[in-house]
């Protein structure tokens, strides 16, 4: 750490006139470090000290001042004023004995003091002495005026005073006349080359005679025939998918026509590919005939037929009666997939069946009206009813005819019913478990339900 110089200029003495002294005198000093540098608006940490008799006498009070210096250094100290450490201001005795000032600073403001030097006060504060000497009498009357005396010798020099705190700095004198001109220096040495600089602009075209015209230059050797542009009867070859298209390119509609009747439009309108009445879609192979048919009178149908195989099928949406297509159906409203005969009659919904009739295979309807059951949903293997959803919301397992009282039933013969099996750990991961739930506690082997608070056995005990 630098060593830290006070520089005292100044201690004024507390000299008003005051019915009681006050408890304080005045102290004022600059701060600087090792260096001499003026420590300017900087906060520092002050321990002032009493020291009676001698430099390493008795201490009889200490106090913390805690400031900061302006912008010459400069703080300010009311001695007396600060935070007691130890001992009494106001019962210090100095007409007794001689007094020194300790004066301690750390200059980060915090506790960690440097020892800046003790120093002996040769004159005590006015008031204060004459506090504590004693009440004096009253005032006497002034004396006549003595005879001047005669003069004495000049006294020794006294020692030199410590440097007062900077001034400030004073206005800017007159310019003065310029001086006589020195020699010239020696030339620099030779600096680094600068940046480049931005090209200059082009200057104008020179005007010159024009030259004599060149002769005539070989004839070169003929290219091949590029791609023709347009699309040849036979077909085209060497064509680039995506570049060779046929088309157009001006936003229109794109017709194809047969006999010079429409029969195909791709319609810019929403991307459409629009086929005109009657007109289908058919690949005939030596296997299989897929035959896609749009009628006016049937809605929209799709007919299979594996001709090998026998196979045939249907799937339609239709919105009115029309004739029933193989493998098909012939009432109105209703999306059926299928591969046998037609449903019943009044059929509606989405109906999907391998063989119909409950035979074989699989069965599945959803019907919002109809002829046989109402409004359902059903799932069925050959003679097995799987699942079985009625129309006023009952759902069965294994029965068409679920309980009206019960809101799921399951029918069986062979099989139980499985509920969730949790470990307690598990059980009480289950976050915001809804009163009545229940489930299998793996720890406890019991089946267990919950009543809006706990969780309890069947018998009313709690579960654990």
């Amino acid at each position: 750490m630098k060593k830290v110089v006070f520089y005292i200029f100044a201690i004024c003495l507390a000299l008003e006139s005051f019915a009681q002294a006050p408890q304080a005198f005045n102290y004022q000093a600059v701060a600087r470090n090792g260096n001499g540098i003026v420590l300017s608006n900087h906060s520092i940490s002050l321990r002032i000290s009493i020291i009676r008799d001698s430099v390493n006498g008795t201490n009889i009070y200490s106090e913390i001042h805690n400031t900061s210096t302006n912008q010459f250094g400069l703080f300010n100290l009311n001695i007396g004023k600060g935070s007691s450490l130890s001992g009494y201001f106001n019962q210090i005795n100095w007409a007794n004995a001689s007094h020194f000032l300790k004066v301690e600073m750390d200059t980060n403001g915090s506790a960690n003091y440097l020892n800046i030097g003790t120093t002996q006060l040769l004159s005590v504060p006015y008031a204060l002495y004459a506090e504590s000497s004693g009440t004096g009498g009253p005032t006497g009357p002034t004396g006549l005026q003595g005879n001047d005396g005669i003069q004495g010798p000049t006294g020794p020099t006294g020692l030199q005073g410590n440097d007062g705190i900077q001034g400030p700095t004073g206005p800017t004198g007159l310019q003065g006349n310029d001086g006589i001109q020195g020699p010239t220096g020696p030339t620099g040495l030779q600096g680094n080359d600068g940046i480049q600089g931005p090209t200059g602009l082009t200057g104008p075209t020179g005007i010159g005679l024009l030259g004599p015209t060149g002769p005539t230059g070989l004839t070169g050797v003929t290219g091949p025939t590029g791609a023709s542009t347009g699309w040849a009867l036979l077909g085209n070859s060497g064509t680039t998918p995506g570049t060779n298209f046929i088309g157009n390119t001006d936003a229109k509609d794109l017709v194809f026509k047969t006999s010079g009747i429409e029969r195909m439009r791709l319609a810019v309108t929403n991307n459409d590919l629009v086929l005109a009445s009657g007109v289908r879609l058919h690949n005939v192979g030596p296997t299989i005939n897929e035959v896609a048919g749009f009628s006016n009178s049937n809605g929209l149908y799709v007919s299979l037929a594996n001709v090998n195989n026998g196979f045939s099928g249907s799937v339609g949406v239709y919105t009115v009666a029309g004739t029933p297509y193989p493998g098909g159906f012939g009432a109105a409203g209703h999306f059926i997939f299928g591969s046998s005969t037609a449903p019943p009659a009044g059929a509606y919904g989405i109906i999907v069946n391998n063989t119909y009739a409950n035979a074989t295979g699989m069965h599945i309807d959803i019907r919002s009206s109809g002829t046989v059951r109402g409004q359902y949903i059903h799932v069925e293997g050959g003679t097995l009813n799987y699942a079985f959803v009625a129309d006023s919301g009952n759902v069965g397992f294994g029965t068409v005819t679920p309980a009206t009282c019960a809101k799921l039933e399951l029918s069986s013969t062979k099989q139980g019913f499985l509920m969730p099996r949790l470990t307690t750990v598990q059980m009480n991961a289950i976050v915001n478990p809804n009163e009545g739930l229940m489930v299998y506690n793996k720890t406890t082997h019991k089946p267990v339900y919950f009543d809006g608070t706990s969780w309890r056995n069947m018998d009313g005990t709690l579960a654990y």
